[in-house]
């Protein structure tokens, strides 16, 4: 059913409104999804055409060795981006909304931090693999969000600001346990961990894709029952109160909800940097609407890793860089940008 400059959706009892231009915009960034998709299966040291790719797909390749790249490397490394990169945007947009802050990212309050933490303890003190790692990861990031949830409550509120001072501290105690996890450790294990601490989506096979949709597809639909409610948030508390929601029972909620997309997408690919923060405000900024839009964001997030993953692999030659530290480095710039920008 449509409106001058609406969109509505109905799927049984549940109806999502959302403006044409949310809807627009979501549209090109599936397309612009789908070219770097074509782009990323082309990558690699055995070049390959287009030919080659979709027989790859289908499995009618004349050379297995075209079978074996693009179902067991190709596919998997670029479905893991682009899960990473949809839960971290979806996971950010929640989290800048909750907080009505800008900075509201989760790698930037220290919930990331926390996932990692859960990782250099398993592969130092345990020396566990992927699969214990990826579980402690995900542990480790839900119980630092309660901790920096109870921290900051104040009376029955754990107001935005105060979630992201506290969680900005907790995050600063979790980064000198991780180094001091990393001095204890012999070499062999702090190499491990060094390398898992970069974000990689190197040897990344379809038992990383299945976590990391699992965890999407479950805490995703979370995000969009409470969207209409995240917006009546960001108009304050007292506001939303008079509205009839249950802001601290919403706020708990949306957390464990954001917290959990940030933890599998570390424990898929490792910590991966500022995509949670600019996605949501990249997001914005293509739908020219103030309030948060989910289906963007979870967009722009899975378009950013794709493409820095895209950069990493061809800007240096036949040297990877790790998709962690292309995040970084660009993240780092637009973070500055949006510094000053604000600071105008």
């Amino acid at each position: 059913m449509r409106f001058r400059d609406q969109h509505i959706i109905r799927t049984g009892r549940v109806s999502i409104l959302l403006p044409l231009r949310v809807v627009a915009v979501s549209s090109v960034l599936v397309l612009l999804g789908l070219v770097l998709a074509v782009l990323l299966l082309n990558t690699g040291t055995l070049r390959l055409g287009v030919t080659d790719v979709l027989s790859g797909l289908l499995g009618d390749a004349k050379d297995p060795r075209i079978d074996r790249v693009v179902m067991g490397i190709r596919l998997p490394r670029l479905l893991t981006a682009a899960l990473v990169g949809a839960s971290l945007g979806l996971g950010g947009a929640v989290f800048q909304s909750i907080t009505r802050n800008p900075l509201g990212s989760p790698d930037v309050i220290g919930f990331t931090t926390g996932a990692a933490t859960g990782a250099i303890v398993q592969i130092i003190l345990f020396n566990a693999g992927p699969f214990q790692t990826a579980i402690a990861a995900i542990l480790f990031g839900m119980t630092t969000a309660l901790v920096v949830f109870l921290i900051s409550r104040r009376g029955q509120s754990s107001g935005g600001y105060r979630l992201v001072l506290v969680g900005i501290g907790v995050g600063a105690v979790l980064s000198g346990a991780n180094t001091l996890l990393l001095v204890m450790g012999d070499l062999d294990q702090a190499m491990a961990a060094q390398v898992w601490l970069a974000g990689s989506l190197n040897a990344r096979t379809w038992g990383h894709v299945g976590p990391a949709a699992l965890g999407l597809f479950l805490f995703a639909p979370v995000a969009v029952l409470h969207a209409r409610k995240l917006v009546m948030m960001e108009m304050g508390d007292d506001m939303a109160h008079q509205l009839g929601v249950e802001v601290e029972r919403v706020r708990l909620i949306m957390v464990i909800m954001a917290v959990g997309l940030t933890s599998v997408a570390t424990a898929a690919a490792g910590p991966i940097a500022f995509v949670a923060l600019a996605a949501p405000h990249l997001s914005r900024k293509l739908t020219g609407t103030p309030e948060v839009s989910l289906l963007p964001a979870a967009l722009m997030g899975a378009l950013l890793v794709m493409g820095a993953d895209l950069c990493g692999q061809n800007l240096l030659g036949k040297l990877s860089l790790p998709i962690g530290a292309m995040t970084g480095f660009l993240g780092g710039l637009y973070l500055l940008w949006l510094l000053v920008a604000r600071g105008r």
